[in-house]
This record gives C-alpha cells, sequence and structure tokens, in this order.
C-alpha cells in the first residue's frame, strides 16, 4: 500500500511541475511576444504623448513600423519612448511623406498635415 501512496504523489507532483512549466511558458509568450510588445509600446505612446502646447510634443522616432511614420511624445517621455522604441525589432518599413509640423490638440501631441 505505502508503495502506491509513493507512486500517486510522485505522478500528483509531476503533474503540478508539467502544469506550471506551461502555465510560465504560456505567460511568457504572452507578454514578450512580438504583438504584445508592440501593444505595451503603443500603449506607452499614447500614455506619453500629452501636452498642454506645440512645444511640449518632440519626435521621437521617424519612419518606425509600425508604429507610425513621426512618433511625437511629451519631451519629458522622450528617453523612454526612445528607449521602447529602439528595442523593438521591426520587419517592416514605411515610406513616410514630410508633415507641416506637430502640435497640440486636446492635450496630445498630434501630426498636422
Amino acid at each position: 500500500m505505502s508503495h502506491m501512496k509513493t507512486d500517486t504523489k510522485i505522478k500528483r507532483t509531476i503533474l503540478v511541475f508539467v502544469i506550471l512549466l506551461v502555465g510560465v511558458g504560456l505567460a511568457w509568450f504572452s507578454f514578450f511576444s512580438p504583438k504584445a510588445q508592440e501593444r505595451h509600446i503603443n500603449k506607452e505612446i499614447t500614455k506619453a504623448s500629452y501636452c498642454e502646447v506645440a512645444s511640449d510634443c518632440q519626435m521621437v522616432a521617424q519612419s518606425q513600423c509600425p508604429f507610425g511614420c513621426y512618433v511625437h511624445v511629451n519631451k519629458n517621455e522622450a528617453t523612454r519612448i526612445g528607449e521602447l522604441l529602439e528595442s523593438y525589432e521591426s520587419n517592416c518599413q514605411y515610406m513616410c511623406i514630410e508633415f507641416k509640423g506637430v502640435d497640440c490638440i486636446n492635450n496630445s501631441c498630434q501630426l498636422i498635415k
């Protein structure tokens, strides 16, 4: 009887370990996958594009696919967002037209087209 209880405990331990391993793998993939990283960076760009006047806005990227032709954020956030953009490995390119400038519209840095 004791031998059967030991086998059952070992099987349960292995099962729990496998379930945890699969869960960690799925969590890692969902956080570090390119799409998850892209969503995270887009969210950070949106949060960092606050402004009160146009001079609050600073360009941090030009033709940074898939984040747009010109990425402008608050100048206080420029270094942080620039580092996030540099950390993203892009496999696409944009052909961007020149823009007329940037303005602060509804407290958000926006391109003037």
